[in-house]
């Protein structure tokens, strides 16, 4: 029973409630003639074709007396169960073709279960059907899973014309329905051949418009794609050029750094095998402050170094300004430091001095390397986001190409 009613009846949402009003009939020696329930909570399941916004009202029909509940539509031997049904509106989409219409004299769809479980009978009191230019209105059956329409109310080609549309109710919904039509053209009011010619050019002109309307479309889908591509490619060329500007930039401000850098090593050593107290005058300088390679990078990708003006990078990294700020100010105290130192040789003051000055040659030449792996870094980056930009635009541009000549053809 359960599973009879939940494929027969079911509920949009499982934890909706549902409210039901009942009816029961009882004779004069208070037996039970049936039961009638009343709801507009579930949709009405007919096979896999479902109706919605309907209210039913669902009988249980007593054996005793089933002349009492017999439905007004449906002739079934020894009924047990019938469901009246009625549109909450005046009309119900089913699908593309079919929409249900509001009976005024009684209910829209009544679904009836014999005893002898044969399977449901259902009866649609009015259903149009829009098909082959027309617009057909016609009762519907639904027995043995098979939806059956049986109309002479409309035309085709402005002919009358009789048909009968069969489907199988229990494979698809109102969506998809597997028709299988029947029917004849009735005598008309003038030539069928020419008005059939008549329709047969007006449907290729027609298409014809549409093609046309469908090539310029594909064609226009085409050229603004090959302008994407164009653009992306001259973006791309001029960033790979770039890219190679910044890894000649790397590579020469790398070797200044190890030049520098060896320069730098060797003086120390010199220093510290002069003996005397050198060593110490040079420790006495590092400890005042440091001298750091200053670089930072704008969030927009633009290099910002000192003395380039802020105003071009919106959000700072590292504020570049400070930090070449903080290297003069340590350079200064260094330098006053140096000629302040007492008891040096014009020797010992000259490879001081030389020390100080390849220190901040280094210092410069670290800088100038940090900058060029950070632009390289960042053209590297543009170059492999519009090498992924080229790989989707050529895509693109090869599907619009190819509808484009679907399209021809």
């Amino acid at each position: 029973g359960e599973l009879f009613f939940t494929r027969l009846l079911r509920f949009t949402e499982i934890t909706q409630s549902c409210s039901f009003s009942a009816f029961l009939p009882i004779t004069s020696d208070y037996r039970a003639l049936g039961l009638s329930l009343h709801t507009e909570c579930p949709l009405l399941a007919i096979g896999h074709l479902i109706l919605p916004e309907m209210s039913h009202t669902i009988t249980f029909i007593g054996s005793e007396n089933p002349n009492c509940f017999t439905s007004n539509f449906l002739e079934v031997p020894d009924p047990a169960l019938v469901i009246e049904s009625e549109l909450v509106n005046n009309r119900l989409p089913l699908g593309n073709i079919f929409e249900l219409q509001a009976n005024s004299t009684g209910p829209d769809v009544v679904t009836v279960f014999g005893r002898e479980d044969s399977g449901p009978v259902s009866q649609f009191h009015s259903v149009q059907v829009t098909l082959f230019g027309g617009v057909f209105e016609s009762e519907a059956t639904v027995r043995n899973d098979q939806l059956t329409i049986s109309t002479s109310s409309g035309s085709v080609f402005g002919y009358p014309a009789e048909l009968t549309i069969t489907a199988p109710s229990n494979k698809t919904d109102w969506q998809n329905l597997e028709l299988t039509v029947d029917g004849s053209l009735l005598s008309g009011n003038g030539s069928f051949v020419q008005k059939l010619s008549e329709v047969a050019i007006m449907k290729v002109t027609d298409l014809a418009d549409v093609g046309h309307v469908h090539r310029r479309i594909a064609q226009k889908a085409v050229e603004r794609s090959m302008e994407m591509l164009t653009a992306t490619e001259c973006q791309f060329n001029e960033v790979v050029k770039q890219l190679m500007r910044t890894e000649e930039s790397k590579s020469i401000a790398y070797d200044a750094t190890q030049t520098v850098q060896a320069e730098f090593t060797a003086l120390e050593k010199e220093i510290q095998s002069s003996g005397g107290n050198l060593g110490d005058i040079v420790a006495m300088l590092n400890g005042l402050c440091r001298d750091d390679p200053c670089v930072s990078i704008c969030m927009s990708g633009e290099l910002c170094t000192s003395p380039s003006p802020l105003s071009q990078c919106p959000t700072v990294i590292a504020p570049c300004s400070s930090c070449h700020t903080g290297n003069r100010v340590c350079k200064s105290a260094r330098q006053r430091a140096l000629n302040s130192s007492e008891g040096l040789t014009m020797e010992e003051r000259e490879l001081l001095q030389r020390f100080l000055d390849t220190q901040n040659a280094l210092v410069s030449a670290q800088t100038d390397l940090r900058k060029a792996e950070l632009e390289n870094e960042m053209y590297l980056e543009k170059r492999d986001q519009l090498n992924m930009s080229l790989i989707r635009f050529r895509d693109e541009h090869n599907r619009s190409i190819a509808v484009y000549n679907s399209v021809l053809e």
